[in-house]
């Protein structure tokens, strides 16, 4: 798992640290700014155990919440989350300023052959308007193709 979240939108990086609640934009003079805020609650992981494991049976994130991807266009901010089995794919409406949590589902062939079984951003097409992932098999003995698969957002 990456010590942060980076990504390019609107002519800048945009980075949001594991362990850091605040997602922030770099500037040209290499300066950050904060940009959002993404407040995890009793949920959030532990600044201070980030460097304080005593025992290989020790998780830190046990029982936590962490932002794994972080992409962005001109009216959504997508987040997404992983949870026990499944991944949380968050939208936030930047112009309404809300919140909405789903859980998209493969078809049922597909499911089958896939280990996520939620549908889980990883890419934005460069024109902003696609959501784009991919699953490996979760046997590969019986199916060696990665599935892709692609969300195209309404205007």
């Amino acid at each position: 798992m990456p010590e942060a979240n980076f990504y390019y939108y609107n002519n800048s990086f945009h980075v949001k640290e594991l362990y850091n609640d605040t997602l922030f934009s770099l500037n040209p003079q290499l300066q950050l700014s904060p940009r959002y805020v993404v407040n995890l609650g009793e949920y959030a992981l532990v600044a201070e155990q980030r460097y304080q494991l005593t025992s290989p049976r020790e998780n830190p994130m046990a029982g936590k919440k962490y932002v794994t991807t972080i992409l962005e266009n001109k009216q959504y901010l997508f987040l997404s989350s992983p949870t026990f089995d499944l991944n949380k794919f968050i939208v936030y409406n930047k112009n309404t300023k809300t919140l909405a949590n789903l859980l998209l589902h493969y078809n049922e062939p597909e499911k089958s052959m896939f280990n996520k079984h939620t549908f889980t951003p990883r890419y934005i097409s460069k024109d902003l308007t696609t959501l784009i992932s991919f699953e490996e098999p979760a046997d590969p003995e019986k199916e060696d193709n990665p599935m892709i698969v692609l969300l195209t957002l309404k205007p």
